[in-house]
């Protein structure tokens, strides 16, 4: 569906349409030689409608759906829409190209002498089966990006984009990639974060389940100022052998120690993680954490002690941690 101030958007529920004035998407067929071969001659094609469309560079990839003729409700199967909408330089005036992949054996002519000009495209999901209320569904909460006080100049051009798809032969995973507009100044020290969400189940209510979770998304871009008056002080102690180490938050102390060294629960400037790794029976405390690549066997067990500047815990880098 598209809204002329809103953009297009590939699902709309009710409220889209209702309360917020979104119109479904209508494609009609612009010419008799309907699709041709693309570029790329992968199997892909595309294919005119009337230009009464705003330009959807987007698609549904790994979608399966029926392209319907509405007037004599003959079909034909794709499993990738590339774009709904797509303005072409070098085609015919009052055109936009809608780019599919049939599954098959399908090609132009099969779908040219489907679909003749001035006919009415329907789509529609192919029936797997089960009826929605009897399926379940995953859905990814991508969100949306926040604004930011970083000019766009400074993020070198990058948006943030979503692309998914799923194996067509078995259908036992869903894929997702994700690329996140990270800004240019996130430096050492500095830290980029996004959490987004996976929602699982009944099919029916997943969308308007999803919709629900997108102003939950986080994206931020922390440096130092940030973290400033965030986090703990963190204090290493140990004990006379330096065989055993414990760490303490705050302005706490242990009395039974010896402090160490100082670090702090965030990154700061010139720190680093600093991890208790053990492997097997051996105890590191250090900010390599690839301590037990030199034994194949051991499974590393890691723990968090906290950001420190490195070579200060030194005293205790064969330490266990308590």
């Amino acid at each position: 569906c598209w809204h002329s101030d809103l953009g297009a958007k590939t699902f709309c529920n009710e409220s889209d349409i209702e309360d917020l004035g979104f119109q479904h998407a209508r494609f009609v067929v612009a010419l008799d030689s309907f699709c041709v071969p693309f570029e790329d001659d992968n199997g892909r094609l595309t294919c005119a409608i009337e230009d009464i469309l705003p330009e959807m560079q987007f698609g549904c990839a790994g979608c399966r759906l029926l392209l319907v003729n509405r007037d004599t409700n003959r079909r034909i199967e794709v499993h990738d829409i590339y774009r709904w909408a797509m303005a072409l330089p070098n085609a015919k005036s009052g055109t936009k190209q809608m780019v599919i992949k049939p599954i098959g054996s399908a090609d132009a002519s099969t779908i040219n002498s489907m679909f003749r000009k001035g006919a009415e495209i329907g789509i529609e999901y192919v029936d797997w089966g089960d009826s929605g209320d009897k399926n379940n569904a995953l859905a990814l909460i991508f969100g949306q990006d926040r604004p930011s006080d970083v000019a766009l100049s400074d993020r070198d051009g990058v948006v943030s984009t979503i692309s998914f798809g799923r194996d067509i032969s078995n259908n036992r995973y869903q894929a997702f990639r994700i690329r996140s507009s990270i800004p240019a100044h996130v430096q050492p020290g500095n830290s980029f974060v996004k959490r987004q969400y996976l929602a699982t189940g009944p099919y029916i209510g997943m969308h308007e389940l999803a919709e629900s979770w997108v102003e939950q998304v986080y994206q931020a871009s922390l440096d130092q100022t940030t973290y400033a008056n965030i986090g703990q002080a963190i204090t290493l102690y140990s004990n006379a052998e330096e065989t055993l180490v414990g760490a303490v938050a705050g302005s706490d102390s242990c009395r039974q120690g010896t402090p160490r060294c100082a670090g702090h629960s965030v990154p700061r400037r010139d720190s680093r993680a600093m991890w208790h790794v053990r492997c097997g029976s051996e105890n590191y405390v250090s900010t390599d954490n690839r301590k037990c690549s030199s034994d194949g066997n051991a499974k590393p067990v890691y723990t968090l002690l906290g950001f420190f500047e490195d070579g200060s815990c030194e005293f205790v880098d064969r330490a266990s941690f308590d």
